[in-house]
């Protein structure tokens, strides 16, 4: 039974009102220091996060780098809410961040962290009060070179010209010629605000004047609170309210820049209004030039070049060129490659430069940057090439700050036979830029190998092939990286049976090449032939077969074949390659002691880090599991969870966690996994709704009912959104039941009796509810009405349990047990039956 759509629109705006409302039945506050947020910000090379507190607190940080995370306790202070978005952030320096378990008077947070190989440092600040937390990542290259391990930038040669040939003096950066600044520049005051035009106008109100100082004061919350009241009480003109809402609008975009995630909707939902009233002059412009890059953040790059066309109309040179250096990262954005060349000329020529304004060193190289990265892009590598060989004469360190081009560089150096100039740039790469993104680290290993192919290397080729299979495993990457690996090694064919064999496994018919193998190998057993010569097919065929019986669940296939030709599988990548199949079968038929033997062999003998296989680590996790082995099982699950990209894997890893969790007795820990799995899939209507109740039932048993609001909310919406697009909602009844219980407990908790009674009468009118359930539930009833002073109501409710005949006991009794309490407290108002107090 569906509920009704005025209980979905009276609950619709609950977790906000409800944070802002006081609390008839909580104590009063108290002094202790509360968490108010947690921030965000990646620095280039590390992580900032910072968590602003309500006033000063002790606290204490405790690395534990081996299992992959940070403790940070803060003594004496409160953590009432944590958004579950932080519990999966999936940063290059962080996994998440998790509420855990701690003593009576700490409040623990805990960082998990995607590699041990990491640096933190820490300072507190007291003015606002915070504690600020810095992550480095330091992690070795995932493919070892030798020549420029260490060395200072790789040398790029250059044409020879007049200007080399007439001075041998260095061109970087450091001493090369200061930029001219713009004539008729707006006053210092604009600049120190991001060239908002903020020295345009001035207020007559006293009250917009105070919104004003507290702009020019950076007090961002207090411009938007206050402007906000403001505009209530003030009629709509351009000349007044018009720059007060174009000050709002930049407070807001300021609040939200340190968000974590950012509200992108609202900042520029902020702009657009104030763009409705005020949208002329530099105010506009601005505005433009913020909604450009809202846009672009959004991936909207086309609206961001309409944006971008409104915000050249500024009159400040400084932001004009501003404006059209964004144009060119907008452009090459919307791959719309020919406009982005023709404006990086126009801006190098000084075409569409503002008057009087000159580009900088800094803004020249990364436009030749741009210029060689897109002509890499669309095939022309010479013209490309000589724009890099430009960048380098203006600054001949840009290589150490921007690696992408300079990969982008060693493609086209590749092409026109700078085959030396290319490795030597990717060897750098490699070695100072190992914290990138794994995928970047991965292309630029492929590319590393391309070119030691190119230049006949092939044992540096091999052994890079071979660094990339150890590291990705049995994936798809794995799987391009192989088929690089066999043109180095071309395939031996072994007489007719043999090629046959071969053949009938490159078509990918792996039954009839596993059929044709063991014919052929017992031809060979029998008549005495050596088998030496079948051993380099076996190593290509059984691995793939036994991952082919681990998908289509022939798991007692996949263990034969293993148990037949393991002994004559020599290559330890062959080895390798068939045990995570292996180990799944084993799993599948129940042989847990076994697979997991096999499991630890296979750490063993692999690679650093190949264990981190995020599907042969759920596999482990799942062995330890039901080996009761649940300590071990958490700390694999946190360790891979955010490297598991498959919804259907995520929820398994995820209810697993959960389980273990709860057999830890970790409660805090289980709720917010069971709240993970609620949001991984969507579509899974039935994992959404269980997940929900078993977070919110936890999270009420925690004394955390705003956490479990929000998360009963989130799953009624969910059903009522299925349900309206025509989508089947296949939860259990007793898990909808359960929902609208668990949300009227945690309002009851909250002391939002009205809510309460609310979701309670909804509940009531299920017809799946047993008798017990519907007598709690009127109990429950009783209850709110009692506290909320009505007497009459809650008779009525303990009434009706009596004069259910079905209702089981001892609910009879609890009513009429109650119900003298409130005769005898009537008749003797000067005395009441004493109750114990509500949790």
């Amino acid at each position: 039974m569906r509920f009704h759509r005025p209980l979905a629109l009276l609950l619709f705006a609950l977790p906000c009102w409800a944070a802002a409302q006081p609390n008839p039945s909580a104590s009063a506050p108290t002094s202790a220091p509360q968490l108010l947020d947690v921030r965000l910000r990646p620095l280039g090379d590390s992580l900032r996060i910072i968590f602003p507190l309500t006033n000063q607190a002790a606290y204490s940080v405790k690395p534990e780098l081996a299992s992959r995370r940070v403790r940070i306790d803060f003594i004496g202070a409160e953590i009432r809410f944590l958004p579950p978005e932080l519990n999966r952030v999936g940063l290059p320096w962080l996994d998440g961040i998790w509420l855990a378990s701690s003593p009576p008077g700490i409040a623990t947070l805990e960082l998990r962290l995607p590699s041990p190989r990491m640096r933190i440092s820490h300072f507190a600040l007291t003015d606002p009060p915070a504690a600020v937390i810095d992550l480095f990542r330091e992690d070795q290259p995932w493919v070892h070179t030798t020549v420029a391990s260490d060395g200072p930038l790789p040398a790029v040669r250059l044409p020879a010209s007049d200007e080399d040939r007439s001075s041998s003096a260095s061109t970087s950066l450091g001493n090369s010629p200061v930029a001219q600044e713009p004539v008729n520049e707006i006053r210092l005051i604009d600049a120190d605000y991001d060239y908002f035009p903020i020295s345009q106008h001035e207020f007559r109100s006293a009250e917009a004047n105070e919104v004003l100082d507290d702009f020019l004061a950076r007090r961002w919350a207090h411009v938007v609170r206050k402007g906000i009241e403001y505009l209530k009480t003030k009629p709509i003109n351009p000349d007044e309210t018009g720059f007060l809402l174009h000050l709002v609008a930049e407070a807001r975009w300021r609040l939200g820049r340190d968000t974590f995630p950012q509200p992108l909707d609202e900042m520029r939902n902020y702009y657009e209004q104030a763009l409705r009233v005020a949208g002329a002059g530099d105010l506009g412009a601005f505005a433009h030039w913020r909604l450009a890059q809202l846009a672009g953040q959004m991936h909207d790059f086309d609206r961001a070049l309409q944006h971008l066309r409104q915000a050249a109309a500024t009159s400040q040179p400084a932001q004009q060129l501003r404006v059209e250096l964004l144009r060119v990262q907008a452009l090459r954005a919307a791959r719309k490659t020919s406009p982005a060349l023709k404006q990086i000329q126009a801006l190098l020529a000084g075409a569409a430069l503002p008057n009087g304004v000159e580009l900088s060193n800094e803004q020249r190289v990364e436009l030749l940057l741009d210029r060689g990265d897109i002509l890499t892009e669309t095939g022309q590598f010479e013209a490309a090439w000589q724009a890099y060989q430009e960048a380098r004469k203006i600054d001949a360190a840009w290589l150490s700050l921007n690696p992408d081009s300079g990969e982008l560089m060693a493609l086209a150096a590749a092409e026109i036979g700078e085959l030396t100039t290319a490795r030597q740039t990717l060897e750098y790469i490699n070695q100072h830029f190992s914290y990138r993104e794994d995928e970047r680290k991965v292309a630029l290993a492929l590319q590393f190998a391309d070119v030691l192919e190119r230049l006949g290397d092939l044992d540096a080729a091999e052994g890079t092939y071979a660094a990339l299979l150890a590291e990705l495993g049995d994936t798809p990457k794995g799987a391009a990286v192989e088929r690089r690996m066999l043109k180095v090694f071309p395939d031996r064919v072994v007489g007719g049976e043999t090629r046959y064999c071969r053949l009938l496994w490159r078509r990918g018919k792996l039954t009839q090449a596993m059929t044709e193998l063991d014919r052929v190998w017992n031809l060979c057993l029998r008549e005495g032939i050596s088998t030496e010569p079948l051993r380099e097919l076996v190593g290509k065929i059984v691995p793939d077969f036994i991952a082919f019986c681990a998908r289509h669940d022939q798991p007692f296939a996949a263990v034969q074949a293993w148990n037949l030709y393991q002994a004559s599988i020599g290559d330890s990548a062959a080895r390798r390659a068939c045990m995570p199949p292996l180990i799944e079968s084993l799993s599948l038929l129940n042989l847990n002691d076994e697979a997991l033997r096999q499991l630890l062999l296979y750490e063993q003998h692999a690679t650093a880090d190949a264990e981190d296989s995020a599907h042969l680590a759920l596999l482990k996790a799942q062995l330890l599991s039901r080996l009761e082995r649940t300590v071990e099982a958490i700390e694999l699950i946190e360790k891979n969870l955010t490297r598991i990209d498959d919804p259907d894997q995520s929820a398994k890893a995820l209810r697993l966690l959960a389980e273990a969790y709860s057999a830890e007795d970790r409660p805090l820990e289980a709720a917010q996994a069971w709240q993970a799995l609620a949001e991984v899939n969507p579509a899974d209507s039935t994992t959404v709704g269980e997940a929900s109740l078993r977070a919110g039932e936890i999270f009420l048993e925690q004394a955390m009912p705003l956490q479990a609001m929000e998360i009963g909310l989130k799953a009624l919406f969910h059903e009522q959104q299925h349900l309206d697009q025509g989508l089947p909602v296949t939860w259990a009844p007793e898990v909808r039941d359960g929902l609208l219980l668990m949300l009227a407990k945690a309002y009851r908790a909250r002391g939002d009796q009205q809510r309460a009674l609310i979701l309670l009468d909804e509940y009531l009118a299920r017809p799946s509810i047993t008798a017990g359930e519907a007598a709690f539930a009127r109990r429950m009833v009783a209850e709110c009405h009692r506290e909320a002073g009505r007497l009459d109501a809650s008779r009525a409710a303990y009434e009706a349990i009596l004069a259910d005949e079905r209702a089981p006991a001892p609910w009879p009794q609890i009513a009429r047990r109650a119900l003298d309490e409130l005769s005898w407290n009537e008749q003797n108002p000067q005395w009441s039956i004493p109750r114990p107090q509500r949790n």
